[in-house]
């Protein structure tokens, strides 16, 4: 799922057997994910039956003829269906948490792999569908939206591609996904939320809503972080702020427990009252399983996925 703006290129010579074979399992996981979530569900809730006129698109197989434009074809000789405000495509750009913090994990309970899983996954169902997916990332990568052939191999090349560092900023990274929409789109937030000011976290969420968009907070954690199931003395390493220290679990359990479940509740209800959805995640749960969650809540408000 580095310098600012870079933009992923299709998968070709630059990518070597290692990052193709990365690729390769990437998109397999997420189409698994994605066909095994869905199971003939969806279709845009902003599709319908409008009267108001929209906009343009070229004709594809599957359109239906009596959306075409013949005046249009008969002076371009290309055919174009009309698209109606109610069914112009649903805008989804996921943003992605990609600090040092997002590290934690190994193989498929990686934060950041399983993060990236996700939004492919999600990215899948919708390029599919004719709606558009676009990507930015704590790290300076951005995928703009769209749905044409290939822009699902941009936003999954770029997947693999992220290396965690430095913090997420979320307050400044939700400023940028602002600017990078043209319209009203989803915004779907993909962090362990562990790091930041959670007041100015929140206050850029409802800024969000506040210009039109529908932001989605998804809090994805792994289950040791959740439970603290560690038994030896240890050193023990922040892994953002790269200090050790050695702690007994047993002696810090209980309010480390606390700490994290009031940093939750205070996301959670915060959320809630400005009535944008909220879930957690868990990286131990199938991301088939956390997709089709996800879809059939509609990125189901202030419910735990675990």
């Amino acid at each position: 799922m580095p310098a600012a703006d870079l933009r992923a290129p299709a998968a070709g010579p630059l990518l070597d057997a290692e990052l193709l074979e990365r690729l390769a399992a990437l998109e397999l996981k997420a189409r698994i994910a994605a066909e095994g979530a869905l199971a003939g569900q969806h279709r845009s809730p902003r599709r319908g039956s409008s009267v108001e006129f929209a906009e343009h698109k070229e004709y594809a197989p599957g359109d239906e003829l009596r959306h075409v434009d013949w005046k249009t074809y008969g002076r371009s000789d290309r055919l174009y269906v009309k698209r109606f405000e109610a069914e112009t495509e649903l805008h989804t750009l996921f943003v992605i948490d990609a600090s040092e913090s997002m590290r934690y994990g190994e193989g498929g309970t990686d934060k950041l792999n399983y993060a990236s899983v996700i939004a492919a996954a999600l990215s899948h169902l919708l390029v599919t569908r004719r709606d558009r997916a676009g990507l930015l990332c704590s790290t300076g990568e951005a995928v703009p939206l769209g749905a044409r052939p290939g822009h699902l191999r941009r936003i999954t090349t770029t997947l693999i591609g992220l290396e965690p560092r430095g913090t997420a900023d979320l307050p400044r990274l939700l400023r940028r996904a602002d600017a990078l929409t043209l319209r009203r789109s989803q915004i779907v937030v993909l962090s362990d939320l562990l790091d930041g000011d959670q007041a100015e976290v929140l206050a850029a969420v409802r800024s969000l809503r506040a210009r039109g968009h529908d932001p989605v907070v998804v809090q994805v954690l792994h289950p040791d972080e959740r439970n603290l199931p560690f038994a030896e003395t240890a050193w023990y390493e922040s892994i953002d702020a790269g200090q050790k220290i050695l702690v007994d679990p047993g002696t810090v359990r209980d309010a480390y427990l606390a700490e994290l479940a009031a940093l939750t509740r205070t996301y959670r209800e915060g959320l809630a009252r400005a009535r944008i959805p909220f879930a957690e995640l868990d990286t131990g749960l199938a991301p088939a399983d956390a997709v089709g969650a996800l879809v059939k809540g509609a990125l189901a408000p202030t419910r735990r996925l675990s």
